[in-house]
């Protein structure tokens, strides 16, 4: 049952949630986000397995139903994220047994500008359906795998577990990166829990191995399986690499958002090229988490499997990062798709200790106030900035597809010529193709082919069908340029009538 404080805190993560994220629905595509608008052509071809299976399948409801409205496309994305939160919440109460918990976990992963900001708002929607829409289930199964061991080994939740993180899985190999907490908390558990047991150590072992066996398959087609080393290889011929990595990632996820902009002035190079101060810090801030962690070990034993299954599968997820991803997390200083799921374990730990502090006393329930405060205010601070830095992308993209509603019938309709500001990219041409293109015209990206009026001419265009629009990079603003080459291409149309004569 939900009782009416419950309720009162969900309503208050609701709240919050949209005070963050509402913009999202007057979003963009940009770039990539068009990604799946040209793979998905029937059933056929986005049903063919690969890694990013449920990113295709998702997009044929998705195009049946809003078409090229592009705010619908991104109200789903914004209550799918919602829907994460909430689950969020209970799968953590279902845990942990604690509303507080649930409550401070799920502010400090919802609202967090490091973990969503890359994934929800730089309209990347590849990124959503990738490794967001997994996260659902994976949130799930790991509920159900800490049920299993705290019910006396009902083998059920066993196998809902297994089964909503095979789905996971299936959806996207990006799951994998959760990979970790499924391997360590079985062996954590039996580790603390039967320490001379053999038959239960050999059990909870083929648990945990489950799980890595059931994403064998998936990690075959990904690009697991391209690398030109293995993690064993990586981690034998490059122990030091991999060290240096995780720590900037550590010092990224637990520093205050725009740390790295206050290090600069400590610092007389850029942050980007000259990472060793970053990485200090991080394996300064990692014995201070060391510490940190014991002294929860130690003040919450009904939780310590819990506390250090988090804290150790977060640098699996983060040595993940760095075996497939190095070249983009070693120069990630704000908001990264890759720190999604890291966040996840740093999330839950912050919300352990601040229910544990704020159940304390008056002083302490006062901190955690002021401190959840100035998380809050710090990450909504940085979010806006960098919304309103990337308006820009937005806004050129959005006059251009209000041009083709504006326009559609007559270029469904007639012979047409357009040519594209560099700003949609190649894939936002396969948007505009598929919703709005028609067997006599031609999309052409700028940057990607010269404007060439002679061939034009020679293709028979009319003047009043040529369309023309330009991405000035300097004022960032698409430039509508229609007029002034409609003439130009009514003087070639005048020069080659004369010359025939």
């Amino acid at each position: 049952m939900i009782s009416k404080n419950e309720i009162k805190l969900i309503f208050v993560i609701v709240l919050l949630f949209f005070l963050f994220w509402e913009y999202i629905v007057d979003l963009q595509f940009i770039g990539e986000g068009f990604q799946y608008f040209q793979v998905v052509n029937g059933f056929s071809s986005s049903l063919k397995f690969s890694h990013d299976i449920f990113a295709r399948i998702i997009f044929i409801p998705l195009q049946f139903f809003f078409h090229e409205k592009v705010q619908l496309y991104m109200l789903f994305m914004l209550l799918f994220m919602l829907s994460i939160n909430i689950v969020l919440y209970f799968c953590v109460r279902f845990i942990t047994k604690n509303t507080l918990t649930a409550f401070f976990t799920t502010l400090f992963f919802s609202l967090s500008h490091i973990a969503n900001y890359d994934m929800f708002s730089s309209g990347g929607y590849q990124y959503f359906v990738q490794r967001a829409t997994p996260f659902l289930p994976l949130i799930v199964s790991f509920a159900l795998l800490v049920k299993y061991f705290y019910s006396g080994c009902k083998f059920k939740y066993f196998v809902l577990s297994l089964s909503s993180y095979i789905l996971a899985v299936l959806m996207g190999f990006f799951a994998i990166w959760m990979l970790p907490l499924f391997v360590i908390y079985p062996i954590i558990y039996v580790t603390y829990k039967f320490k001379r047991n053999g038959f239960a150590i050999l059990k909870y072992i083929i648990i945990s191995f489950s799980y890595l066996l059931s994403s064998l398959f998936i990690i075959s087609s990904s690009p697991f399986s391209k690398q030109e080393m293995s993690p064993i290889q990586m981690l034998i011929k490059k122990p030091t690499f991999i060290l240096e990595n995780i720590a900037q990632q550590f010092s990224v996820l637990v520093l205050p958002v725009g740390s790295y902009k206050v290090l600069r002035k400590f610092f007389d190079d850029s942050l980007t090229f000259q990472i060793n101060p970053v990485i200090e810090i991080g394996m300064i801030l990692i014995f201070l988490y060391l510490i940190f962690i014991g002294v929860l070990f130690l003040k919450l034993p009904k939780l310590r499997v819990l506390i250090l299954t988090l804290f150790v599968s977060l640098f699996g997820i983060l040595a993940i990062n760095t075996y497939l991803n190095a070249s983009t997390v070693m120069v990630s200083f704000e908001s990264s798709r890759y720190f999604y799921y890291p966040y996840f374990p740093i999330s839950f730990i912050w919300g352990i200790t601040f229910a544990y502090l704020y159940k304390k006393n008056t002083r302490l329930k006062l901190v955690v106030i002021l401190l959840v405060l100035v998380y809050m205010l710090n990450n909504y601070y940085w979010t806006y900035q960098n919304k309103v830095k990337d308006e820009y992308l937005h806004n050129a993209n959005k006059d251009i597809l209000n041009f083709f509603d504006r326009n559609k019938d007559f270029i469904k309709n007639n012979p047409t010529y357009i040519y594209l500001p560099s700003t949609l990219g190649p894939y936002g041409v396969e948007f505009v193709n598929k919703f709005y293109g028609s067997r006599e015209h031609k999309f052409v990206l700028e940057n990607f082919e010269e404007l060439d009026y002679q061939k034009i001419y020679e293709q028979g265009l009319k003047p009043e069908n040529l369309y023309v629009f330009h991405y000035d990079q300097k004022k960032q603003k698409v430039y509508d340029l229609t007029f002034v080459s409609r003439n130009i291409l009514k003087g070639v149309y005048e020069t080659n009538r004369k010359s025939s004569l």
